[in-house]
């Protein structure tokens, strides 16, 4: 389990995130939403280790995240920021074997059993059927498969997302989202993820966390969470919350600003 003690993040002297406490189960789905500057950026580079926190710690499986060797913890935790620089002439199957670079040796030259990872990863995505093409000649949803199949190489057991479907077209944002839920379903692995659409996060979480203020506003089971009132609250707008009993689903539908 992942556990967040009293954690308390920012830049220079302004601080974003205070004494925040969250544990995040495995083998779960665990969303973080909230409005724009509300930390959720923040609690993610925490999670994922590239800001270091000004108070509290974050543990998996009762050990600092900050004390993990970062091979070690490459093989653990996989991680795709919301922004990732790709290296554009490289083909899709070279840039997934990238995922394998924890378990090379000194002279980092890939096994079989490298490529047999690379392979499944690629299959398992969806998107082995252009390994042999360039990754600058795909798409926006294809490229995010790809980077998605380089960090699953990783064979972590939990993933971080930032944000996964952002530019993307709705098509394409259900087929990551569909991915991601197949990879928590069929292989157990834990997604830990940054959305903005609440419908995304009622249809795909097991466990929601929603951020503002610098705190935790609430959490716990979507449907618990996510409610007129918190709309009201946190986004000062207006919804209506309409369940489908036919699909067993719930919507989110905004009406109006309350600011106007």
């Amino acid at each position: 389990m992942f556990r967040i003690r009293n954690l308390t993040m920012g830049y220079s002297s302004e601080s974003v995130l205070e004494d925040i406490n969250i544990d995040i189960s495995y083998k779960k789905i665990t969303t973080i939403l909230g409005p724009n500057g509300c930390g959720k950026s923040t609690l993610f580079k925490g999670l994922s280790r590239t800001l270091k926190p000004w108070k509290g710690d974050i543990f998996k499986d009762g050990i600092s995240i900050y004390k993990y060797n970062t091979k070690k913890l490459a093989k653990e935790i996989g991680i795709l920021p919301q922004s990732t620089q790709l290296q554009s002439d490289y083909t899709v199957e070279k840039l997934v074997s990238l995922g394998r670079y924890p378990y090379l040796k000194w002279n980092g030259k890939m096994t079989d059993k490298d490529y047999k990872v690379v392979d499944s990863c690629m299959k398992m995505t969806n998107v082995n059927k252009f390994r042999k093409r360039k990754v600058r000649s795909l798409s926006g949803g294809e490229r995010q498969k790809v980077l998605i199949a380089m960090v699953l190489a990783q064979q972590p057991k939990v993933l971080l997302l930032d944000e996964p479907t952002t530019f993307l077209d709705i098509c394409h944002q259900f087929e990551v989202l569909e991915l991601v839920k197949k990879l928590n379903k069929e292989m157990g692995i834990t997604i830990i993820m940054v959305l903005h659409d609440f419908n995304q996060a009622l249809k795909y979480s097991d466990y929601t966390v929603i951020l503002n203020n610098k705190k935790i506003y609430k959490k716990g089971i979507p449907n618990e969470v996510i409610l007129e009132e918190m709309f009201n609250k946190v986004f000062k707008i207006k919804v209506d919350k309409i369940y489908n009993e036919k699909k067993d689903t719930t919507y989110i539908i905004p009406i109006q600003s309350l600011n106007i």
